[in-house]
């Protein structure tokens, strides 16, 4: 999601897309393994609002940024991707 000046100001993540139907943000692969076999979940998310769903505030890099940086920020945010 961008605001009126085109600034990332939050995105989807695969993350918040399974708290939409009912995983908590920070679950791991197990847990998303454990839901399939039938275990129960905490409700999902009810709001159909991008802006309450949505990962905020983003990490952001520009096109000149080092690769090196990137790199850290990806690993030490643990996140997968960076617009």
């Amino acid at each position: 999601m961008v605001d009126i000046q085109d600034r990332v100001i939050g995105m989807i993540t695969e993350a918040d897309v399974l708290a939409m139907v009912g995983m908590k943000k920070g679950h791991t692969f197990k847990d998303v393994i454990r839901h399939l076999l039938g275990e129960p979940l905490s409700g999902p998310k009810r709001s159909k609002r991008l802006r309450d769903v949505m990962t905020k505030p983003a990490i952001t890099a520009s096109p000149e940024a080092d690769i090196r940086e990137i790199a850290l920020t990806l690993d030490e945010k643990r996140i997968k991707r960076l617009p």
